[in-house]
């Protein structure tokens, strides 16, 4: 097993190694598996036998530190429970394992906003809020990472925003927690609470999309000789691996699932597993100026990047190549994963829809609508059965912030004739689905 040090650590790259035994002044501890790396700051991993290491290094460690220790003492004051410290020195804390925990769920909303208004009652506030910070454990909620109590007043509207924080970080697919938020919470305006949570989603997707425009954990961006690459860094040499084969990629015999003008769609085999690649295509020199101010491709990917944040099936980004220069832009590439060939329009063709699947695309509806988000092109073909899981494909048109999201709806009933089964089966889905809305006084 290899050893590290401090020193080690403290010029260590983005990627550790998965097993590695740790030196800290005299003692010595087994990792068994990275929790969580900030190259230069923190790290946090769970060592044998069965605990909990977090360590601060860098510039600013005994900051860090002393922030950390001050927030467990305060979530203490506030009769919340958190791991046990059963070891610390300099720089570091060893924590109760608390084996077979759960990161907090959709489930748990009541406690979570009951913890926070704790917290609140007491004159503290969470900065670091997000739902890895809240773990359940034989029906009990742990709350970790002390390092973003910070102690000040809290009014009524900045307690209902850190409330809408925590509930933007749930998928959208999880419904509307709203009104149990405020159960836990003991009140507050719901018309307040959807206000603040519309504000904190859209917040937390231009962070991500900011994320994935930079190189950090999730992403990786390059400049190569041909273009830019903006890829997920676990699949980098996928990536790579599609720019050196370019433009053969496109050449027969590969599998063409679309030609068009503007557009042609590929399936390929890359590093021993299926993808999809969508060339857009430049078809003129009018064509190639108005890519140059609508970056289509570029709103594509990041388009797919925000329905998968967000808890929207679809078919996962993988990567994008764009050739040219910004101001004279060339063909572009997005990498996708493959989900197969079945789709609605296929799962229809006997004129019958299960309503299971009916179920399923209702519950789709109703999800896009309550994160303001509009497909604009719900047609069947844009519709994938993967994993018995129905995905949602196609993001070049997709917008944000539609509160009026009927238009989707009405374009996947317009797939059928009416008076047929399966519009007639789909829209009593729909309409069972459509629940009267958190009520806004």
């Amino acid at each position: 097993m290899k050893r590290l040090g401090l020193v080690d650590l403290s010029t260590a790259p983005r990627q550790l190694p998965q097993t590695f035994s740790l030196s800290l002044d005299d003692r010595t501890f087994d990792v068994e598996r990275v929790l969580r790396w900030l190259p230069g700051k923190r790290l946090t991993a769970w060592v044998s036998p069965g605990h909990v290491l977090k360590l601060f290094i860098g510039d600013r460690a005994d900051v860090r530190f002393h922030r950390e220790m001050q927030g467990l003492e305060a979530y203490g004051r506030c009769n919340l429970q958190t791991p046990a410290v059963l070891d610390r020195a300099d720089r570091w804390l060893l924590f109760e394992g608390l084996a077979g925990a759960r990161h907090a769920e959709a489930g748990d909303i009541e406690l979570l906003a009951g913890a926070l208004a704790t917290m609140h009652a007491q004159g503290y506030v969470h900065g670091d809020l997000h739902l890895g910070n809240f773990l359940m454990h034989a029906d009990r909620l742990f709350l970790i990472d002390g390092d973003g109590i910070v102690h000040r007043h809290v009014s009524g509207a900045a307690g209902l925003g850190q409330l809408a924080t925590l509930l933007a970080q749930f998928s959208l697919t999880d419904g509307d927690l709203q009104e149990r938020a405020l159960s836990g919470y003991g009140g507050g305006s719901a018309k307040d609470l959807n206000d603040l949570l519309r504000h904190a989603r859209e917040k937390r997707i231009g962070h991500y999309l900011a994320k994935s425009r930079r190189n950090c954990t999730e992403f990786e961006v390059a400049s190569l000789p041909t273009g830019r690459l903006s890829c997920r860094r676990q699949h980098r040499n996928v990536a790579q691996e599609l720019v050196r084969n370019l433009p053969e990629v496109f050449s027969e015999p590969c599998e063409y699932l679309k030609r068009g003008g503007s557009a042609t769609v590929v399936r390929t085999w890359l590093g021993g597993e299926p993808f999809v690649v969508k060339r857009y295509n430049i078809k003129s020199f009018g064509h190639r100026l108005r890519r140059t101010f609508k970056r289509r491709p570029r709103l594509a990917w990041e388009n797919a990047l925000t329905l998968e944040f967000m808890g929207i099936p679809t078919a996962r980004a993988i990567a994008l190549f764009e050739t040219g220069p910004l101001w004279f832009p060339q063909e572009a590439y997005l990498l996708c994963r493959d989900l197969g060939d079945e789709d609605l329009e296929s799962l229809t063709a006997d004129g019958h829809l299960g309503a299971a699947y009916a179920n399923q695309l209702a519950a789709l509806l109703c999800a896009l609508s309550r994160g303001e988000l509009l497909h604009g092109d719900f047609k069947a073909t844009n519709l994938i059965l993967h994993q018995n899981r129905l995905h949602l494909i196609d993001t070049d048109g997709l917008r944000r912030g539609v509160r009026d999201t009927s238009s989707d709806a009405e374009r996947l009933l317009a797939n059928w004739p009416e008076g047929g089964a399966v519009r007639s089966t789909l829209s009593t889905a729909i309409v069972r689905s459509q629940k009267p809305k958190v009520s806004e006084v």
